[in-house]
């Protein structure tokens, strides 16, 4: 069955239309589940952007570390590198 496409009733006096209780209720719960999607959307957006920085991050340390490494070795060896 479909769903009509206008508003279920219509004042005559005013021309205002509304929904019937049934129709508004379902109006309601789809708005309500349309909210909910959009709200999880944004939420695993920002998971994947804080993953991506997280990654980034390590990353920088890794190489930082490596790099400090790489320093020591030199002047062990009696190399200085800048």
């Amino acid at each position: 069955m479909r769903k009509p496409d206008l508003k279920c009733y219509e004042d005559k006096k005013t021309g205002n239309s509304r929904l019937c209780v049934r129709c508004q209720e379902e109006e309601d719960m789809e708005e309500s589940l349309r909210r909910d999607d959009e709200e999880k959307e944004r939420a695993e957006q920002k998971d994947k952007i804080d993953m991506k920085q997280k990654a980034r991050e390590r990353m920088k340390r890794k190489f930082a570390e490596e790099k400090r490494k790489k320093e020591e070795e030199a002047v062990k060896r009696g190399k200085i590198m800048k």
